[in-house]
């Protein structure tokens, strides 16, 4: 939905290193589309919610009803992580589940594509293996 798209990032709160808002795409138009509410309303996410927000904002307040009423509708229709068989998988740890030195020897030095979806930093990546999410 938004790849090589222009979209307007609005702070709501800041809390130590992190940013928290609202991500809207096409902003300028009448047609805007909030991306957060779409996101929830077709359950690829959940609510948390806006813990250290201000009280009393009625864009804010606005703005997390619509928050949860998207979470309502995507639960009432069973979609993503609300439906009976969500995409979640199993995730694995270097270190708690397994060391580095076994999945070396399990893949015996083999390339494999994986997709990042995270960067920590320099040294420490989330990773899935390419080809390996369920639809």
């Amino acid at each position: 939905m938004v790849v090589g798209k222009v979209v307007e990032f609005k702070i709501s709160r800041q809390a130590s290193d992190r940013y928290y808002g609202q991500i809207v795409l096409d902003h300028t138009s009448p047609n805007a589309v909030k991306v957060n509410i779409e996101v929830v309303k077709n359950g690829h996410a959940t609510v948390k919610s806006n813990q250290g927000g201000k009280q009393g904002d009625n864009e804010q307040d606005e703005y997390q009803t619509t928050l949860a009423e998207a979470e309502t509708a995507a639960k009432n229709s069973n979609l993503g992580v609300h439906g009976s068989s969500p995409r979640v998988r199993a995730l694995q740890s270097a270190g708690s589940q397994f060391t580095v030195a076994d999945l070396a020897k399990e893949t015996k030095g083999r390339k494999i594509k994986v997709i990042i979806e995270h960067c920590f930093d320099g040294g420490r990546y989330r990773v899935e293996e390419a080809g390996t999410w369920r639809r």
